[in-house]
């Protein structure tokens, strides 16, 4: 820190190992997020009950959150419960009325920046609800560093269990890091429990600064549903960017990843063919060493890779 001239505290990073720290690093300034959710209005039955996915998240991001300096922006299709709007006003949302086709996602998200004022945009599903205090701020942290473009949370399931720890390619497909393994892992060489350079990250939650979202003219239409992420970190790599996946920011995502998945192979062909020298060859998870069946990070010599 003193290298670096940052500000901060050194604790332990993983409980009951010796020898493993992370910093928890103060900001220097505190810019304001915005927080741009999309909605398709569901409820899901969760312990017996309905739940409003979205009243549910924006109150967990409102009682939880430490983070000063936010606004909530809500992309919908006129889906959302009188009882339910009354809630978000009262809390300050601001509601954006969405025209176009309510499976766009990466639309919904391109709309919903261009009502919002933040210096940096946090895109993510309704369906997600946050778990640590200061995850916003473990996210911003690593824009205080240059060359950052995008940055990931990590995601749980209901269970504990991981859903996402960054984007990996396995064999030319996009596959969830570390899917299935228990939250509290540390992972492979503590890839579970340190920041580190991923190939992507998930839709579901991500950060990004407002600068290049507008450099890069957003997320492309031509992956409205799947895999606009994947192209958006391409895109930001190429530029010379990192993309960073953290574990220190931890949600829950309440349900398995949705999407057209009638369409996902078509989509997949679309954006294998669009860069597929990047498909060929993760530079953050080796093939020829590591298990691909599994996405564990297992040992295992893969002969197709010699």
């Amino acid at each position: 820190m003193e290298r670096t001239g940052r500000r901060g505290t050194v604790v332990s990073a993983v409980a009951n190992s010796a020898g493993c720290y992370r910093l928890n690093l103060d900001l220097k300034t505190t810019p304001l997020v915005s927080i741009i959710i999309s909605t398709a209005g569901r409820l899901i039955t969760r312990n017996g009950l309905a739940l409003d996915l979205l009243k549910n998240c924006i109150s967990k991001i409102v009682q939880i959150s430490s983070y000063p300096n936010i606004e909530i922006v809500v992309v919908h299709d006129l889906n959302i419960s009188c009882e339910t709007q009354d809630f978000l006003k009262e809390v300050g949302v601001e509601l954006v009325l969405w025209h176009g086709h309510h499976a766009d996602i990466a639309g919904k998200y391109d709309f919903g920046a261009t009502a919002a004022n933040g210096k940096f945009f946090l895109f993510m599903g309704d369906s997600i609800e946050p778990i640590n205090g200061d995850w916003i701020e473990r996210m911003v942290e690593h824009f205080e560093k240059p060359n950052i473009g995008v940055v990931g949370a990590k995601l749980l399931q209901e269970n504990g269990m991981l859903q996402n720890a960054g984007t990996i390619i396995v064999n030319g497909r996009p596959r969830d890091a570390l899917e299935g393994q228990t939250g509290k892992s540390n992972g492979y060489f503590f890839n579970n429990t340190a920041p580190r350079n991923v190939f992507s990250i998930s839709s579901y939650c991500f950060m990004t600064s407002k600068n290049l979202h507008k450099e890069l003219n957003g997320f492309d239409d031509a992956f409205s549903c799947l895999f606009f992420e994947l192209d958006y970190c391409i895109r930001a790599r190429r530029a010379g960017l990192n993309i960073v996946f953290t574990p220190f920011s931890e949600l829950v995502h309440l349900e398995k990843r949705q999407g057209a998945q009638c369409f996902e192979t078509d989509a997949l062909q679309k954006i294998v063919e669009r860069w597929p020298e990047e498909f060929s060859t993760d530079p953050y998870f080796c093939e020829k060493h590591l298990n691909v069946v599994s996405v564990d990070y297992r040992e295992s010599f893969n002969r197709r890779r010699t």
